[in-house]
């Protein structure tokens, strides 16, 4: 599949964070489904939502999570049936280097509220123990990675190995950044007869989002 369109958004932080609902966000939001349903008959249909990073103001803060962002973006998941994907901003995990205490409550709480719409632990297309990924859908790959740590070996090094193990199958490809962090998008012009959900990640829409507090 060759013909869609995916939407990417993201820093829906808001000073209300773990108070009520991001008001941005939900405006952001409302667009969003008014585009996807516009497409929706069209050749170029929405199949995917990705979110670049600074979900919250804290990552810190379970509340941010529960009451903020998680029943707005569950309006996509659960409500338009979309997978939905999500790379880790500083505001998300802070800009400290692995293992630093505070770094590690935001990673904690980000995972367990994204765990159940990316890759599974253990998964090919996961780094064991960090918030990257990868999952393709049609002629497009993409990988998600934690740009604050982006001079770790570990992470760059799996970046690597996933962008070389796709090669053969993307050639002639176009890559290019997102202007966002963390989002690397590798296209081809070449048809790939694919599944019309991202795959073979084992993605659900289910929401996943309680963060204990």
């Amino acid at each position: 599949m060759s013909r869609f369109s995916f939407i990417a958004y993201g820093d829906t932080r808001g000073q209300a964070d773990g108070i009520g609902l991001q008001a941005a966000h939900t405006t952001v939001v409302d667009a969003m489904l008014a585009k996807i349903a516009a497409l929706a008959a069209t050749p170029f249909p929405v199949r995917f939502v990705i979110q670049s990073g600074d979900a919250v103001n804290s990552g810190r803060d379970g509340r941010a999570w529960n009451v903020s962002f998680t029943p707005i973006v569950e309006r996509l998941t659960r409500g338009a049936g979309l997978p939905f994907f999500f790379a880790v901003g500083n505001h998300d995990v802070t800009g400290m280097p692995p293992g630093r205490s505070r770094r590690m409550l935001g990673l904690h709480n980000a995972l367990s509220a994204i765990s159940k719409l990316i890759p599974p632990e253990g998964s090919p297309r996961r780094l064991a123990g960090y918030p990257t990924y990868a999952f393709g859908f049609g002629n497009v790959f993409l990988i998600a990675l934690d740009s604050n740590i982006a001079a770790d070996a570990v992470q760059l090094a799996w970046v690597a190995d996933q962008l070389e193990h796709t090669r053969p199958q993307a050639l002639p490809a176009r890559d290019r950044l997102l202007p966002s962090p963390g989002l690397l998008v590798r296209s081809s012009r070449r048809t790939h007869h694919q599944s019309r959900r991202p795959s073979p990640f084992g993605t659900s829409t289910s929401p996943s989002f309680a963060v204990t507090t």
